[in-house]
């Protein structure tokens, strides 16, 4: 096939989506700071607080960017662009990208009239799907990434 064939058809189109532990509103959580080192994330990465936007941008002060990149900020009506069909993912005692972020974007899918699934992994951490072990997380990814994986791959066999 030809590329305008393929395009035409709309065969590159995502068809379904699985969303783990995704950044939905770097607006809200940067102004509640999760760029400084209130946030456990550059403790346990053992690095120095960044701007998601580098050093000239902060949340305060340009509020319009923060937005942009942040998918809660930037869903369209159905009627106007329909998203594909997404599984929202989380993990009960996650702290990284807490539940109720993620109940937040499903709400807002919801409001927008788009299609959505919502999963909890009950009494897991952050990074389930990580291979191996996570000791700080106590992650294992047999116990704890397999059972997610399963909720994934009958979520695409359902929508592809």
């Amino acid at each position: 096939m030809s590329l305008e064939e393929v395009a035409k058809d709309n065969l590159l189109d995502v068809k379904a989506a699985v969303l783990s532990y995704g950044g939905y509103d770097f607006y809200k959580y940067a102004l509640q700071n999760a760029e400084t080192y209130k946030n456990i994330f550059w403790w346990l990465a053992l690095s120095k607080p960044r701007g998601v936007l580098g050093d000239k941008f902060n949340p305060v002060d340009d509020p319009e960017i923060y937005k942009a990149i942040s998918p809660i900020y930037n869903i369209p009506e159905a009627s106007t662009r329909k998203l594909p069909p997404q599984l929202l993912t989380a993990a009960t005692k996650d702290r990284i990208t807490p539940v109720q972020m993620i109940k937040e974007y499903g709400t807002a899918l919801e409001e927008k009239n788009q299609e959505f699934e919502f999963w909890e992994h009950i009494n897991r951490n952050h990074a389930y799907l990580d291979s191996g072990r996570t000791l700080i997380a106590g992650n294992d990814f047999i116990r704890d990434g397999i059972p997610a994986l399963k909720v994934m791959m009958d979520f695409f066999d359902k929508h592809l």
